[in-house]
């Protein structure tokens, strides 16, 4: 017990001495940033296609070749996935206080 919490860990609730009860794990905290990370990643994803889509036109008329733009598609990727995910979780957590 510490302080006003009797720590029920195993139970995954934290019961407080007056009776009251809190889930250690927040489920609509969790879908509301799964929506959120998915939401900023189609549209980061639908960002690059057009910035990619205007690359790609511009090299297939230029007749250059294309291994750039694909080792940019790759870095894009993984720059909106992180980019998503970090805005997911960072949401995730500011739910979980409410």
């Amino acid at each position: 017990m510490r302080g006003n919490v009797i720590d029920a860990s195993a139970l995954g609730i934290k019961e407080h001495v007056h009776g009251a009860r809190h889930a250690l794990i927040s489920w609509k905290a969790i879908f509301a940033g799964l929506l959120v990370a998915l939401i900023t990643y189609v549209a980061l994803m639908a960002l690059g296609a057009g910035i990619g889509g205007a690359s790609a036109t511009d090299a297939i008329e230029n007749n250059r070749n294309a291994q750039a733009l694909v080792g940019g598609v790759g870095i894009w990727m993984s720059v909106a996935a992180l980019l998503s995910l970090m805005a997911g979780s960072y949401f995730a957590a500011r739910m979980s206080t409410l």
